[in-house]
């Protein structure tokens, strides 16, 4: 474990192996005879975050396996924390309670919530009963934002040739790309997408909204409308609207003849 100088009494070892029938044996260099050891055996364990452990980027509302290692034979009460101010203050996770450590391979699915939006990132596991049994994220990771906002309801509706709408969303993250484009589907998003006209090298989290004009013309009203914002270089980066909406024929306003006439 470690050559140590005369004098020295205690020593901070830090465990990296599990067994259940460990010992520490202590000897002089200079004298080997004059040595001593553990009067029965001990258990040491241990528990390891494996992801996510530091650089990962994450989009809220998308759902991301925290997994671990750990020795066979602890207890079935682990439990998973995230903070967003690397490590300072945790908060639980809904759920990730009572868990077993054997499961770590596979993991728990972490769907994230708006709450865990920072650049500074960590996941906890621990235990309840053994509180040293414990491990966290190795570095901060990034969660961040990308929700369309409008379109995004049934109620929602555009008006062919009308004034421009507003295609409006959030985003938040230091570290997003520059890249996204906007487009927009008529079938709910199932086969075709077409790129709003001018909508390229969007940065979401410098603007927060688009003038789509004009609203296309069609022979009849379109019902099963989606928009959705998207990196062009990285896929995995998009948001879509959460319900369709619609695209509708003008509003017809009668000018004459006025009232009174």
């Amino acid at each position: 474990i470690a050559q140590l100088s005369s004098g020295k009494g205690v020593y901070q070892w830090t465990v990296s192996a599990s067994t259940a029938t460990g010992r520490i044996k202590v000897t002089d260099a200079n004298r080997t005879a004059s040595n001593d050891e553990s009067n029965a055996d001990f258990a040491s364990y241990t528990v390891a975050i494996l992801s996510p452990n530091g650089s990962e980027l994450w989009r809220t509302g998308t759902t991301h396996a925290i997994t671990w290692s750990a020795s066979s034979g602890l207890p079935s009460d682990f439990y998973l924390e995230y903070s967003t101010n690397g490590g300072t203050n945790w908060t639980a996770i809904s759920g990730a309670t009572n868990l077993d450590p054997a499961t770590g391979g596979t993991g728990f699915n972490w769907t994230i919530p708006v709450e865990a939006v920072s650049i500074q990132v960590k996941v906890h596991v621990k235990s309840t009963s053994i509180t040293s049994l414990e491990d966290r994220s190795d570095a901060n990771f990034t969660v961040a934002r990308l929700d369309v906002t409008f379109p995004n309801a049934t109620t929602d509706v555009m008006r062919m040739g009308a004034t421009a709408k507003n295609i409006t969303w959030t985003a938040s993250g230091t570290t997003l790309p520059t890249d996204f484009v906007l487009e927009y589907s008529v079938d709910s998003g199932h086969t075709t997408w077409t790129q709003v006209t001018g909508a390229t090298n969007i940065d979401p989290v410098a603007t927060s909204s688009y003038n789509w004009n004009p609203i296309p013309t069609y022979g009849s009203k379109q019902s099963t409308v989606k928009v959705r914002l998207r990196s062009v270089g990285t896929a995995a980066w998009v948001d879509l609207s959460d319900n369709d909406s619609s695209i509708d024929v003008p509003l017809i306003t009668i000018s004459a003849p006025a009232t009174g006439q």
